[in-house]
């Protein structure tokens, strides 16, 4: 192969086309009027560019050295300068996106989800990075595509939806809610740990799933199924719910919405199930604020209010500034160290203690496994020859 053609198909890489590599020749110049032939200065390598060093041997270039540092590691004799390549390799932090509109992955009921990666990556090893693959950044493109692929093979459309009273809560707030989300979490860890190139490390990995208009409509006709066409519950229906769903498990819905505002449970007969919940919610979590301990300067502040409403004498009043003053240093210091009071131990101390077992919340977060890597072809480098 000639050397142009070597260069054109080079260039041609996506690798070289999004500026990892690129290339510089090493020929001598002659001094006029001496004609007297001198040497360039070899390039140095830094930590933001490392440089593969090739050697035309007959018409093709042969690997001869990774440079990793500044400091001269070849010397090249005046006989061979106009045979020398250099490739510099990008090690910077680089971004690599696969957006939904390239690649459409099947579920394995044969539904199709749209799938956005981000990829934040960079070169660890130049020489790993070049031998490895005539163009790297395809080839980990191809890798994310394919272990993206696998994984979304292992799943069923049911595992966007935790259970049957989740899809009338709204079909699009619950595709990217908590199932989903697990759903991403595994993806994205998953193709952090699979989709490897040699001399590449992959920083983090950022997923964006949405289901396909096919996959949407089947959710649809499934919320319709279970639940009618008016999308509120009939009052059975309704029982069933408050029994088995596990927001507040180890106690039942109904329980915690009659002792907060026998209203909230009200809702729950008379609107769409997800606004009861949201109602419901909100008073949950206002009633639990009540509750939060307050932290030192907020009682310093509350008594000092009362002492001054009540009259006291200066002396107990300047004792309670200086207080407040010592509390508000101590807060600039550090960090707030109130313990804020749990879900749970909100609901002991309104309902007491669970009268059955606990029962298992939520959603099964068990992903399929990804196949290992297939064996890489570990022969010849895919730029050519190694040579000494």
């Amino acid at each position: 192969m000639l050397l142009e053609d070597w260069l054109q198909k080079l260039r041609a890489t996506e690798t070289y086309r999004s500026e990892v590599y690129s290339e510089a020749e090493y020929s001598i110049k002659r001094r006029l009027p001496t004609f007297r032939r001198a040497l360039p200065p070899v390039p140095r390598a830094d930590a933001d560019r490392h440089i593969i060093v090739m050697e035309v041997v007959g018409d093709a270039p042969v690997f001869v050295a990774a440079l990793t540092t500044d400091r001269p590691s070849i010397h090249v004799a005046a006989q061979d300068a106009d045979r020398m390549l250099f490739i510099f390799v990008e090690m910077r932090q680089r971004t690599l996106e696969i957006s939904a509109d390239s690649e459409t992955y099947r579920l394995a009921d044969g539904n199709d989800v749209d799938c956005r990666l981000t990829l934040e990556w960079r070169v660890t090893d130049a020489e790993q990075f070049w031998n490895g693959s005539k163009d790297p950044v395809a080839s980990l493109r191809a890798r994310v595509v394919a272990t993206t692929r696998e994984y979304f093979t292992g799943l069923t459309s049911d595992r966007l939806l935790e259970d049957a009273s989740h899809v009338e809560r709204g079909l699009v707030d619950r595709i990217f809610d908590r199932a989903l989300t697990l759903v991403k979490n595994g993806l994205e860890t998953h193709v952090h740990q699979h989709a490897t190139v040699p001399g590449v490390k992959i920083d983090r990995v950022s997923v964006l799933i949405e289901p396909s208009t096919e996959l949407t409509d089947h959710l649809r006709r499934l919320r319709d199924k279970v639940f009618g066409e008016g999308g509120i519950l009939d009052r059975s229906k309704t029982d069933r719910l408050l029994e088995v769903d596990q927001t507040y498990a180890p106690y039942k819905v109904r329980d915690v919405a009659r002792f907060l505002d026998m209203r909230l449970l009200e809702n729950f007969y008379s609107r769409p199930w997800q606004e009861a919940m949201d109602a419901l919610a909100v008073a949950f979590e206002t009633r639990k604020a009540e509750l939060q301990p307050k932290d030192r300067l907020t009682t310093i502040e509350d008594a000092l209010e009362r002492a001054q409403r009540a009259e006291l004498e200066d002396v107990y009043i300047l004792e309670l500034k200086d207080k407040y003053a010592d509390a508000l240093k101590e807060s600039l210091n550090g960090p707030d160290t109130r313990s804020a009071i749990s879900d749970q131990a909100f609901l002991a101390t309104l309902l007491g203690p669970p009268t059955q077992p606990t029962a298992q919340v939520g959603f099964n977060a068990s992903v399929p496994r990804i196949n290992e890597d297939p064996d890489r072809n570990q022969g010849d480098s895919p730029h050519g020859e190694h040579g000494g």
